[in-house]
């Protein structure tokens, strides 16, 4: 690891999202052999830090815990029937489809950049872990099912968003292969 790396490991954005890592870690493992809502909590704790880590953690760290705290949280939704396996099926599918566009297009010396659409369904999938969470948790007895139904609906519209915007990476993919078969 070079000084430049080390030295921007350590500033305090991406200490933050390094603390989101060892959160999800914690949690995963606290739920899994453990408390399941202790686990929950630990994994809302980490939700939260994503809202702390700033512009240079964004670029360096960001995506990688977006991702890896998203698919925990779904992962352990679904281990307690809260969705049914088919949902982490379909986030996971579209992550790794947009994941290997990006790969592909950095390759040519391009980016595609992030959208206002995929931003606004990180958002909704965030947002829907709270609701999900509690209703999971059972620590708002009297709002269930509406915290429950609440988070279905958040993460629901998220899965969508998330597709719209997958298919928004794939139209600029065709665009930046096209010019590169050009070029070639």
């Amino acid at each position: 690891m070079g000084p430049k790396l080390a030295r921007d490991l350590r500033a305090a954005p991406n200490l933050i999202t390094l603390s989101r890592i060892a959160l999800l870690v914690a949690g995963f493992v606290v739920y899994t052999y453990l408390s399941p809502g202790a686990g929950i909590a630990l994994s809302g704790l980490a939700c939260l830090t994503d809202y702390l880590d700033g512009a240079v953690a964004r670029e360096v760290l960001d995506h990688f815990c977006d991702l890896c705290l998203e698919s925990s949280v779904l992962l352990m939704a679904v281990t307690v029937g809260f969705f049914p396996p088919v949902v982490l099926l379909i986030y996971l599918l579209r992550e790794f489809w947009v994941t290997c566009l990006r790969r592909f297009v950095a390759s040519t010396g391009n980016n595609i950049p992030s959208s206002i659409v995929g931003k606004v369904k990180t958002n909704l999938l965030m947002w829907g872990f709270l609701p999900m969470i509690l209703s999971i948790s059972g620590q708002l007895p009297s709002l269930e099912p509406y915290l429950g139904h609440l988070a279905r609906v958040s993460v629901g519209l998220g899965l969508v968003l998330s597709y719209i915007s997958g298919w928004g990476y794939t139209r600029s993919f065709f665009a930046i292969y096209e010019r590169a078969g050009a070029k070639a």
